[in-house]
């Protein structure tokens, strides 16, 4: 990962207690982040969500600098792209920021 001064170093880990978590996300972003819960979904429009992949196993997706749970990758289901993957990343732990902007957490 680039920063913006051009090095291709790691970010900082960040570390924080449960507590301090808990203070600053909201219930649902504790919750998928830190507890790696998931978001509801309608069943009609997420048949995959319910079904594992065919060997029964899936890789996590956590966050580099704080290990907050992002989601899934699944392998191997038969999707007609190079990978063979689906990323299944949850929206609320995304927080998309202009290139321009700085934030912090």
């Amino acid at each position: 990962m680039a920063s913006s001064t051009g090095s291709s170093s790691s970010p900082s880990p960040i570390q924080k207690s449960e507590e301090e978590w808990r203070a600053i996300l909201s219930p649902e972003q504790f919750r998928i982040l830190r507890q790696k819960g998931t978001e509801g979904f309608d069943l009609s429009l997420w048949v995959y969500a319910v079904f594992p992949d065919p060997d029964g196993r899936r890789t996590e997706i956590t966050c580099a600098a704080c290990g907050g749970h992002l989601g899934h990758v699944f392998k191997g289901e038969g999707f007609k792209v190079p990978t063979d993957e689906r990323h299944c990343v949850n929206s609320v732990s995304v927080k998309f920021i202009p290139g321009n902007a700085t934030s912090s957490i």
